[in-house]
């Protein structure tokens, strides 16, 4: 007799399964749980600390059709820089230097001065701040009501907690 007709099939062993995965992809897993958890923590910390951010923005969109537009403006600045600590002095500065300060950022950012219509802006400047608190507010001109919104909010939209201003 042949021993190799005694032999049986090779039998070969499973193949192997899904679970439980190799100790690299537990690895993995972990991982990626941990980047997961710590992204969605810093979306929800930026989200919590731009909630004054989106509150003066929706309020400054508000005030595109108010008639006394610059009084409004200046009180939505003033309460923007009092929800932040670091832009708090802003608040105690007088209606000229709000101003002017709002000007000279409208002036850096978008090269288009907000009192741009006279020749002398600082006669201008000081002629809208004496009669903002008068029986008569300064009207604003379509054309300076819209630089007004478009730096107010842009203004809004780059202001942080941590700019001094």
């Amino acid at each position: 007799m042949n021993p190799l007709d005694q032999l049986r099939a090779m039998h070969l062993p499973p193949a192997p399964g899904i679970w439980p995965p190799a100790p690299g992809w537990w690895l993995l897993a972990a991982l990626l749980t941990v980047a997961l958890a710590a992204t969605l923590w810093w979306w929800r910390a930026r989200r919590l600390d731009n909630v004054y951010r989106r509150e003066a923005l929706r309020q400054a969109r508000g005030l595109r059709t108010a008639p006394q537009a610059l009084t409004e403006a200046l009180q939505l600045m003033r309460r923007t820089a009092l929800s932040t600590a670091a832009s708090s002095h802003l608040a105690s500065l007088p209606a000229a230097a709000l101003l002017a300060r709002l000007d000279d950022f409208n002036d850096r950012r978008l090269s288009q001065s907000l009192f741009a219509s006279s020749s002398n802006r600082e006669e201008n400047l000081s002629m809208f701040c004496e009669k903002l608190y008068s029986d008569h507010p300064p009207q604003l001109s379509e054309a300076q009501r819209k630089v007004l919104h478009s730096c107010l909010e842009r203004w809004i939209r780059r202001h942080r907690r941590s700019d001094p201003c």
